[in-house]
């Protein structure tokens, strides 16, 4: 580009030194002291944009510079005549000026005089440009630091606050000039937020962000709550400063506060009322339950909480109808289930009956979150209920069998008798053996009629204390022979501890040996045949369940079982009186007594009977609840 050489023009020095600077990176010019351009380099012209050394060599160099203000500085390096270094803005021959640092030296000739000044250019556009970016960064990063909604402190790693914006005066009336350069304890904080807040800033500087909420004091000492976050900021893995931003959660807290007050009153409420209130969502999560459904299922609150309503409480026989009709209200297709009746399973595996109000909990939206469960303990109620039933039933039963042993008991006496004198004379072999049927069947009737009149005059048992594991032993000991020509396999499962009532011991026999009786003649059809005796016991009652694999008893003959001469079995193999009796002994000792079809198939015979305490406060020798019938496992 250059086309004049250096030496040509300007006929200073030896060539080769002309050259050197002629090839120098950098920018070099020799200006006179009157400022007029005597020599430039290649560089220089490639720099402002000059063909030769033509059109700059005799110009004056504060020409070349874009403002006033280097115009005058660059006046005076020359009338001073000393070193310099500084910035200037220069014009480009065409284009954008340019950014130039300036070393400015005197030139000394042989004779100790200064016939010029050496400047070096050296283009610091770039870094200009960088810097001024820089600096229009810095100036918003302070401006969004300064108009953030949100208190901001940075702290240097030492603890001092290095800086705080407007908003941290706004909300605690602490100015900047007031905080800049102070170390804990900072002015707002309390004697309860120092360590917290000491500790934050130690994990914050080690391990990175770190978020806590914390009560600060105002200037004027009112307090306000504040959530902080702290963030370090770090430069080439080195911490250089911690950043905190504050949200005021004064109002947040004072809701919270409240809703926690509403939510205690309500729940003093709750526990005030008398029946079960339960919240569960729609996944049947229990979110909520009060005191008095604690104390009914024995549970401590916190052990219900988030636990599902249906597999901890709800019966096996209750569960999959419970979870239908459930699914049926959360779906809308019911508004609600009014006193629903259900089993629960309280915590020591006793079994309540519950009658319950289900009503829906919809948000905003319509739409249903969870079902409010309302609940009432009827289990004594309707034991009390089932009694005053049987009493009815006893008395209407016992006024019938009177009535029958009367009519018929002295006709059925005749006939024995007569047959009997009849059959011992001198009568043909032919009229013999029809007399021996008459016989018979009248003898069949009179034991039927003995079985009526013991039901129905209700003969005084004798009463006394008596452990169920041994009777319900005592009556298998006596099927055991025919449980093992039938193949029936009995399982006992009996409670660890012995089970007392106060009652007749051959009564009671006499109804574990119906009930079996009874089960062993539903398994005719099973292959598999199994026979399945438990015992259980809460505070009051005792329960013996009799359960079978049988063929299960139809759902409208479960209401009619116990009714005298009711039976299922083909004429000649039932009198229809085993259940009765049943029934009527232990009515009599002050029980219940019903029976219900097993979900995986066979029924059950539950037998509740008032328990007594073991007189001993020792333990006592365990029933071997195995091994002592037919078949047993």
């Amino acid at each position: 580009m250059v086309n004049n050489s250096i030496g040509a023009k300007s006929n200073i020095g030896d060539s080769v030194i002309a050259r050197a600077v002629d090839s120098a990176v950098n920018a070099i010019a020799l200006v006179d002291l009157e400022g007029k351009i005597i020599y430039v380099n290649s560089s220089f012209l490639n720099m402002l944009g000059y063909e030769s050394v033509d059109e700059v060599l005799g110009q004056s160099v504060t020409a070349l510079l874009e403002t006033s203000e280097g115009t005058k500085e660059l006046s005076n390096v020359l009338e001073r005549k000393e070193n310099w270094v500084g910035e200037l803005t220069l014009k480009k021959n065409q284009g954008s000026p340019l950014f130039l640092e300036l070393f400015a030296n005197p030139v000394i000739d042989e004779i100790g005089e200064i016939p010029c000044i050496i400047i070096s250019f050296v283009d610091v556009t770039e870094r200009k440009k960088i810097e001024q970016e820089l600096k229009e960064n810095v100036i918003f990063t302070a401006s969004l630091l300064d108009n953030y909604q949100h208190p901001i402190v940075v702290l240097n790693p030492d603890t001092t606050i290095r800086y705080v914006n407007p908003a941290v005066e706004a909300l605690t009336g602490f100015s900047g000039e007031e905080l800049t350069g102070l170390k804990p304890p900072y002015p707002w904080l309390t004697p309860e937020s120092l360590p917290q807040t000491e500790r934050d800033f130690k994990i914050a500087m080690n391990r990175g962000k770190t978020w806590f909420e914390e009560q600060y004091r105002k200037k004027n000492g009112e307090l306000f709550w504040a959530e902080v976050t702290s963030v370090p900021v770090k430069r080439k893995g080195v911490t250089e400063y911690c950043m905190t931003i504050w949200v005021d959660i004064t109002e947040r807290k004072q809701m919270e506060t409240q809703l926690k007050r509403e939510k205690e009153r309500a729940e003093t409420y709750l526990n005030i009322i008398v029946v079960m209130i339960a919240l569960i969502d729609t996944t049947g999560k229990i979110t909520m339950i009060n005191q008095r459904g604690c104390a009914l299922l024995g549970y401590e609150q916190e052990e219900l909480l988030n636990k599902n309503w249906f597999k901890l409480l709800v019966s096996d026989k209750s569960r999959r109808k419970v979870k239908h009709d459930l699914r049926n209200l959360i779906a809308g297709n019911v508004e609600a289930l009014n006193h629903y009746e259900s089993s629960l399973i309280t915590k020591s595996g006793q079994e309540k009956r519950i009658s319950s109000d289900y009503i829906p909990v919809k948000d905003t939206t319509g739409a249903v979150t969870g079902v409010l469960i309302s609940s009432e303990d009827i289990t004594e109620m309707r034991k009390a209920h089932e009694q005053l039933q049987h009493t009815r039933l006893m008395v209407s039963l016992g006024e019938m069998t009177a009535g029958i042993a009367h009519e018929v008991n002295n006709p059925l006496g005749s006939i024995l008798l007569y047959s009997e004198l009849i059959m011992a004379s001198d009568v043909p072999p032919a009229l013999k053996k029809d007399l021996k049927i008459i016989h018979d069947e009248a003898k069949r009737a009179t034991k039927i009629m003995t079985d009526l009149l013991i039901y129905g005059r209700r003969a005084k048992p004798h009463m006394r204390r008596v452990n169920l594991h041994y009777l319900i032993d005592k009556a298998l000991g006596m099927r055991r022979y025919q449980q093992r020509l039938k193949n029936i396999t009995v399982y006992t499962d009996y409670s660890s501890e012995p089970l007392y009532t106060i009652g007749d011991s051959m009564q009671l026999v006499q109804v574990f040996m119906n009930i079996i009786l009874n089960a062993e003649e539903a398994l005719k059809q099973t292959e598999n045949r199994k026979i399945k005796i438990t015992t259980q016991a809460d505070s009051k009652w005792v329960k013996v369940l009799i359960a079978d694999n049988g063929s299960g008893i139809p759902i409208e003959n479960l209401n009619q079982i116990f009714y005298p001469f009711y039976t299922t079995k083909p004429t000649g193999e039932g009198t229809g009186l085993g259940l009765s009796t049943s029934y009527g002994i232990v009515t009599e000792h002050k029980g219940l007594i019903h029976a219900e079809n097993n979900e995986e198939g066979g029924a059950t015979f539950i037998i509740e009977l008032p328990l007594v305490q073991n007189r001993r406060n020792k333990t006592r020798r365990n029933i071997n609840s195995k091994g002592n019938t037919g078949n047993t496992e």
